[in-house]
């Protein structure tokens, strides 16, 4: 399966793409929304979508958003990687039907690898 990993952070982006790989997936790397929408209009085999809450140019949540509104990536699963806590940003995250939310720090591979085999089998 090809995953999409939208992640700002080098540290955490790293620990999402060795966590993927690990379990065989192939992973496809950006910093922001704005790259993640140009993969997906040339990669049609993702699969799948990490996408952290806050990033510059176009945010996780603008991502979800802009992928909902369009036909063919409407029904890829996104599962949201954030280190937001408060109470309005995951409210507006979850209000876009994300496949599952993980709170940072990403100290735990088998909750993530969990997480991407339930989002994967929806």
């Amino acid at each position: 399966m090809t995953i999409l990993i939208a992640e700002d952070s080098p540290v955490d982006a790293l620990i999402l793409r060795n966590i993927v790989e690990r379990d065989g997936h192939e992973v496809v790397m950006v910093t922001n929304g704005a790259e993640a929408l140009m993969q997906l209009k040339e990669r049609p085999d993702i699969a799948l979508v990490l996408a952290d809450i806050r990033m510059p140019d176009l945010d996780g949540v603008g991502l979800m958003r802009a992928m909902r509104e369009q036909p063919e990536w409407a029904d890829i699963p996104v599962i949201v990687i954030s280190g937001a806590d408060d109470e309005a940003t995951v409210k507006e995250a979850l209000s876009l039907r994300p496949a599952g939310y993980i709170l940072k720090p990403l100290n735990e591979p088998s909750r993530i690898l969990e997480r991407i085999g339930r989002a994967a089998r929806t």
